[in-house]
This record gives structure tokens, sequence and C-alpha cells, in this order.
């Protein structure tokens, strides 16, 4: 609650960002399903967003979704869709893959003056503890975080839930969570995640400086290198970089990294062996270049030396 900024009581323990997910959205239109049926979202979602929004739309709901293109939320175009029938807006705040930051305070702001009843979500579990923000500074009646996205275990995450905000349940049994997600806590994932929260919360502007100093200094050297294409947002968090190797397949990069000991991806670790990304598609990328794409992402526990390696088995491929 500290580290996210809020009351203690608007804190429920989940197994994770997907669970989180799945409760926020399925709790929050099953909650407000008499009053509309539209759901706003971004073309640019986490899987645990966007799959649980196409069972929503074959259970009736209409959903609408925002051009992200350059890693920007097109705010006129949610404008536009902002009518009154809209029950819920779910978008992230950090992409997963591109790294671009979403406006989420301006789009909060156009929700609450447009579609005063709707409730907005936003999936933060690649923004939590890497830029500084708090529900209430985005203006979110919801709000998803995971645990091993900050040095914590797999298997343990929270949504927060504003006070007086009405969610209801998606798991049923024990009435664990207040009622809201029953199922034996994970105590130990989540005794571990209060130490992961309490040191990334100390620490958050040196972390910060951190993480985004070898991502600045990758970026400088990645420039230099002929053949490397970078796809940079407008606006980007401080551990994620992306960019292409038109020619060479993301895979087979992959692979030749991984043989040297080095974790880079082609996108969400939740869908990598799903084909192309349509994140890739909604950033703007040509084909050669969403088919040659790689992520890197940075943490507090890198050093330049693993940029250099980086580097170097980069220009060894190309």
């Amino acid at each position: 609650a500290a580290a996210l900024g809020c009351q203690k009581e608007e804190v429920f323990f989940t197994s994770g960002g997907t669970e989180g997910d799945n409760l926020a959205i399925f709790g929050a239109i099953e909650a407000k399903k008499r009053r509309g049926n539209t759901i706003l979202t971004t073309d640019s979602e986490h899987p645990a967003v966007s799959q649980v929004l196409k069972k929503a739309k074959e259970m009736g709901f209409k959903v609408v979704r925002i051009r992200t293109k350059g890693g920007e939320l097109d705010l006129e175009q949610l404008s536009s869709a902002a009518t009154p029938d809209v029950i819920l807006t779910t978008m992230m705040l950090v992409n997963n893959e591109t790294g671009a930051v979403y406006d989420i305070p301006a789009a909060s702001k156009i929700i609450r003056k447009q579609c005063p009843d709707a409730l907005i979500h936003t999936d933060a579990v690649q923004g939590f503890l890497k830029l500084p923000f708090s529900p209430r500074e985005l203006h979110v009646d919801l709000l998803t975080v995971s645990a091993h996205k900050i040095h914590g275990l797999k298997g343990s995450g929270a949504l927060y839930v504003k006070k007086g905000t009405r969610i209801l349940p998606h798991m049923l049994g024990g009435g664990q969570e207040k009622g809201l997600r029953s199922g034996t806590e994970n105590t130990l994932g989540i005794a571990v995640f209060g130490l992961a929260c309490e040191e990334g919360k100390k620490n958050l502007s040196s972390h910060i400086r951190h993480m985004a100093s070898l991502r600045q200094w990758l970026l400088l050297q990645l420039r230099d290198i002929p053949g490397v294409h970078l796809n940079l947002p407008s606006n980007p968090v401080c551990h994620i970089l992306h960019f292409s190797l038109p020619g060479h397949k993301s895979e087979v990069v992959l692979h030749t990294l991984s043989r040297e000991d080095i974790a880079v991806s082609s996108g969400s670790a939740c869908s990598s062996k799903k084909g192309k990304s349509p994140v890739l598609e909604a950033f703007g990328l040509t084909p050669e270049r969403a088919d040659s794409a790689i992520r890197v992402s940075l943490s507090v526990l890198n050093t330049q030396q693993d940029i250099q390696t980086l580097v170097e088995k980069i220009k060894n491929i190309l």
C-alpha cells in the first residue's frame, strides 16, 4: 500500500498480473452491465487484457480500441469514443513490448468528464516502481501490479480497488480478500512482495537513474551500428529498449544470444509463441521490422558490462 500510495484496505492480493486484470475487467463489467455495454481500451494491450476483452465481446459487450501509433495514446479518438454507454476503460500505463508510457492521467480526465459512471482500470505491471505514480495521480479506480516484475516471487500480485468502488468477484469459494478473491492466500509470495515493494519504494529514484543510464548508453551504442533500427516511443519508460535488425529473424537472434547466456525477447513473454505481435503493428512498424524486433528489459541488477557484452554480440550477428 505504501509503495502504491494508497490505503491498505484498497489492496487485494492475487496470483499476478493476469489474474488481477481478469478480476478487474470481469468484476467491473458484471457490476456495471445494466448501465451500458461499451468498453474502451487500446490497440496494444497485454494478452491478459486483450484476451479478456475478446471474451467480453463474445458475451455481447462492445469493445472500442484506441490507437497508440508511435507509442502515443490518441486522446482525440478517445474523446470521440467516450460516449454515455461506456462502463469501463482499461488502458495500460506502460507498454510491455515498446516501453511506451501512455498518458493515463489525461485519458482519465476525459473519461471522468464524459463518462462519469465508467470505471477506469490500468494495467501498471510494467510501470510499478519503474516510474513514480499513485492511483490517485492517475485518476484510476482499478490498478494491477505483479510481484515478479520488481524482483518478488512469481505467482503473486495485487489489484488496487479504490475505496467505494464496487466490482463483483470472479472467483468464488472461501471468501478470502474481503470476499473479492477467494482461495488460500500465497503468504510467502505476499511477504516477499512486501519486502520487494519496500526496497523498490525506498530506492525508487536511484533505481530509475541506474536503469535510465544503462538504457541511454545502450541506445547510443546501438545507434552507431549499421543495420540497427531503433523503435523509440516519444515517452519511454526507463528500463525497456526496443529495436529491429532487418534481415535477421527475431527467433534466430534470440537463440544466438541465449547460447551466450543473454536473455532478451521478441515481445511479451506471455505471447511469445503466438506469431506476429499486434502491439508492433499498432506501433506502426513494417512487417520486416516487426519480424526482426528485439526487446531489451533492464533491471537494477544489470551493469554496464552487461550492455557492452550485448552490443558486441549484436555486432557479431550483423
